[in-house]
C-alpha cells in the first residue's frame, strides 16, 4: 500500500510565536501514520529553515523538529522565490531543508493527498 502525500504548509515567521514550531511537531506527528510527509516553508515561514536561536526570537524549537523530520526520510522545502523575498540565500537554510522553486511546490500541492496550512 501507497502511503499517503501530505503536505504541510507553514506560511508565517516564526518570530514571537511558537505558531511555527507547532506546525513542525503537528507535522512530526503525521509522520506516524502511514503518511509521506513534506513539510513546505512559504512566504515569511521561510524564516523557519534558517538556524535561529529560539529564545531570541520568540518562537519555539524549529531545529528539533525539522532535524526529526529528516532523520524520519520525510522532507522539509524553502520556497526559493520566498528565500529571496527575504533576502536570504540557499546557503543559510538549515541542514535537511531542501531549497525548491516554485513551480515544484505546486506540483508537491498538486500531488499531496491532504493539505495542512498551519
Amino acid at each position: 500500500m501507497d502511503k499517503k502525500r501530505v503536505a504541510v504548509i507553514i506560511d508565517h515567521s516564526p518570530l514571537n510565536t511558537e505558531k511555527a514550531a507547532e506546525g513542525l511537531r503537528m507535522a512530526v506527528g503525521q509522520t506516524m501514520a502511514d503518511n509521506q510527509v513534506t513539510v513546505l516553508l512559504l512566504d515569511a515561514g521561510v524564516w523557519a529553515g534558517i538556524s535561529l536561536r529560539p529564545a531570541m526570537v520568540k518562537g519555539g524549537d524549529l531545529k528539533k523538529h525539522i532535524d526529526t523530520i529528516v532523520m524520519l526520510k520525510h522532507e522539509v522545502w524553502a520556497e526559493e522565490e520566498s528565500l529571496g523575498q527575504f533576502g536570504l540565500s540557499p546557503e543559510q537554510v538549515m541542514f535537511g531543508v531542501k531549497v525548491a522553486p516554485r513551480r515544484q511546490v505546486e506540483q508537491a500541492l498538486a500531488d499531496a493527498e491532504a493539505v495542512i496550512r498551519f
